[in-house]
């Protein structure tokens, strides 16, 4: 009887050992998945967010007009009249879902739809910068033109600038 007490000791032991290494399997499987995350981040954990959840476009469709919007705030804003709201206001849309709730449909990103309502506003938001900075160098341009011409009596002696010019011709 004692040997089977520890014969059944022994098996006990090999189970619970047993248990033991898959866990530390599982643990190492994990700690290998991490580290390889890691490797491709570049050795940073991937932001989760402010309040913990991974940012994600929503193009919208509205299905009364057929129109695409690239955003659930351009919606908003481009229909924000129907709602009675400003279309500074980014929460239009949400009063817009409230008052006609079968009326909007979210797309999902591999959408073609969704995908082409982004190009055209990324195609939008480069107009816009190209036009600004346009608009800007024009500003500069002619700011600088306007400092010329209004300071006309400024020589050589009082003007540093004309100073090196007029020496940068001589040489």
């Amino acid at each position: 009887m004692a040997e089977k007490t520890k014969l059944e000791n022994l098996e006990e032991a090999m189970f619970e050992l047993l248990d033991t290494v898959q866990s530390q399997a599982t643990k190492l499987g994990e700690l290998e998945k991490k580290i390889e995350m890691l490797e491709k981040t570049g050795g940073k954990a991937p932001s989760k967010g402010k309040f913990g959840g991974k940012r994600e476009r929503t193009a919208v469709l509205d299905t009364q007009t057929d129109s695409v919007y690239p955003s659930k705030a351009s919606c908003g804003r481009a229909l924000c009249a129907e709602v009675g709201e400003e279309p500074t206001n980014n929460f239009a849309y949400y009063k817009l879902v409230a008052k006609f709730p079968d009326r909007f449909l979210d797309l999902a990103e591999d959408d073609a739809r969704a995908q082409d309502a982004w190009k055209k506003a990324d195609k939008e938001l480069e107009d816009q910068v190209a036009a600004a900075n346009a608009a800007l160098e024009k500003e500069q341009a002619e700011s600088a033109d306007s400092d010329e011409k209004t300071d006309p009596g400024k020589d050589e002696k009082t003007d540093p600038g004309k100073a090196e010019k007029s020496k940068d011709k001589k040489k």
